[in-house]
């Protein structure tokens, strides 16, 4: 298999438009899934993302270029995820592993996270398409990188556009609907 690259904890992120690329390349990747095979990754941690540094300067989505700004988004782990086979429905069972809805938020929020998750599922099986998932962990991973983050040197504009955006992102009920109607992705 190709090296995907390093995860994103260890990863060391250079300025804030690479923050943008990435989160860029999971809204871009994720909305596209959950509009082709109706796609939960449902353990999108940092660990879970790898990045690769790239010369390729462009990558393209539905005909526009958005810039890599060296590095390329890898998502990987897919063994708590959910996705449509033709007619097929693939998943994990959560209720099977309850202990992934244990862990204490005031250790790591992404605790948090596999609660919100557990929350918005409400009484329907783990079987049903339930894209809130998906925006749970891009709203985590985005905060989490600002916040890791703040040190690195940036344009105040563009740490701001972010930072509005990450607050912004639970305001969808999918990764698609954000994609197609979020200002931050308004040209």
């Amino acid at each position: 298999m190709d090296d995907g690259g390093m995860d994103l904890e260890k990863f060391k992120i250079k300025n804030i438009k690479q923050v943008q690329s990435i989160t860029n390349q999971l809204v871009h990747s994720l909305a596209l899934a959950e509009e082709c095979i109706q796609f939960e990754h449902r353990d999108l941690h940092l660990g879970n993302i790898l990045i690769k540094e790239t010369k390729e300067e462009k990558y393209f989505f539905n005909g526009e270029a958005f810039d890599f700004d060296g590095i390329q988004c890898n998502i990987i782990d897919y063994s708590l995820s959910r996705m449509r086979d033709g007619s097929e429905i693939v998943f994990r069972d959560l209720d099977t592993i309850g202990w992934l809805f244990e862990g204490d938020p005031k250790i790591d929020s992404q605790y948090q996270v596999y609660k919100d998750i557990l929350e918005s599922k409400g009484s329907k099986s783990w079987k049903e398409f339930n894209p809130r998932s998906n925006v749970l962990w891009l709203s985590f991973v985005v905060g989490r990188l600002l916040q890791n983050n703040k040190a690195v040197k940036h344009p105040k504009r563009l740490y701001e556009n972010l930072n509005n955006f990450q607050k912004r992102i639970l305001e969808y009920s999918s990764v698609q609907k954000l994609k197609s109607e979020d200002e931050f992705f308004k040209k």
